[in-house]
């Protein structure tokens, strides 16, 4: 039997977790309807379509993600085949020509080819100017049962949606495998934040900084900075070979920025999520950030470190890649 710890609230709010400790554990994130005897929705994979348009950081883009039709999680809408978890991401500029009243609606139309109907449940985001938003009347007010009547989404559906973008949108890794599993999403907290960080978030225009190999950077969604040209030294397993340029592994020049912007201590770096880390104190070698963002089980208390035990996603990442940053740990100190 699966033990879950499922919130009594409604909504896209419940993370919930099978017994990592048994066979054929899963992770699903549950859809709690707002009035009973209604099914909850259980989601286990995300899905980038086929025919979304491919990320830009200075093209404003449009998007939903989609969690049934009337009850259904796998369901036909106008001769169209859709599942719980299916995301659709298309430039604003390409479907303003549809006629509807707001942006999601158009988009709707634009992939089902009729207006939207009001058992349609799904979850509306943007990307404009920069910054990634999630305020969607036209799929985040109560207009189904499996919301209530904000604009705006829930904690949970941001942290899905953001690890999803992060993790195989932006980074354009769907379009080798438009797959990744709820699982790995909340394996770590990348990308989280990616509907937080208003201040810190991909301005094409902006330039905060020059690195030391003369390229322009700019502060990414991570608090990072990225001036996306390729990784130097040794390639990343962990995203395309790219420094950023929103969030995820940066070039040495681009963390050299991070350590002086931050007056970090020697020995410290910054991971791919955006928090310092630094090297065990018991081994010196395995890095550590110390953050509450790990399973807690019967041999981890939940956080990473800080100077032994389990690490987050993010600094396994940073042992994987210290060739790259060896020289700023032996050498720079800003404290």
């Amino acid at each position: 039997m699966n033990n879950r710890a499922v919130s009594d609230t409604t909504g896209i709010d419940a993370l919930v977790t099978a017994n990592p400790l048994l066979p054929g554990d899963e992770s699903i994130l549950e859809v709690h309807p707002t009035e009973p005897d209604f099914p909850y929705l259980n989601i286990r994979t995300i899905h980038i379509s086929r025919e979304s348009d491919r990320f830009n950081p200075s093209t404003n883009l449009i998007g939903m993600i989609i969690y049934g039709y009337r009850g259904a999680t796998d369901f036909y809408l106008n001769n169209r085949n859709c599942k719980i978890g299916h995301i659709l991401i298309k430039r604003s500029d390409e479907i303003n020509h549809i006629q509807a009243d707001t942006t999601h609606k158009k988009l709707f139309k634009w992939f089902f080819g009729q207006d939207l109907p009001p058992e349609f449940i799904a979850g509306g985001f943007a990307y404009q100017n920069g910054q990634w938003k999630y305020n969607a009347l036209a799929f985040n007010t109560k207009q189904d049962i499996y919301h209530n009547n904000k604009k705006g989404m829930p904690l949970t559906e941001k942290q899905l949606l953001g690890g999803a973008l992060s993790r195989l949108y932006i980074n354009h890794r769907w379009q080798q495998d438009p797959n990744i599993s709820v699982r790995e999403i909340f394996s770590s907290n990348e990308g989280w934040q990616l509907f937080e960080s208003v201040n810190t978030v991909v301005n094409p225009n902006r330039v905060d900084k020059v690195n030391k190999y003369g390229r322009a950077a700019t502060i990414g969604v991570t608090g990072k900075y990225y001036c996306g040209d390729y990784l130097d030294v040794i390639r990343c397993s962990c995203c395309d070979g790219r420094c950023g340029p929103g969030d995820g592994c940066n070039c040495s020049g681009c963390m050299e920025l991070d350590i002086e912007n931050r007056r970090l201590p020697k020995g410290t770096l910054v991971n791919r999520d955006g928090a310092p880390a630094s090297r065990s104190r018991i081994d010196g070698k395995t890095f550590y950030c110390g953050r509450p963002v790990l399973r807690r089980t019967n041999y981890c208390d939940g956080y990473c470190g800080p100077n032994n035990g389990p690490q987050c996603y993010a600094c396994q990442a940073l042992n994987e890649q210290t060739p790259r940053y060896k020289t700023l740990l032996n050498e720079y100190d800003y404290t």
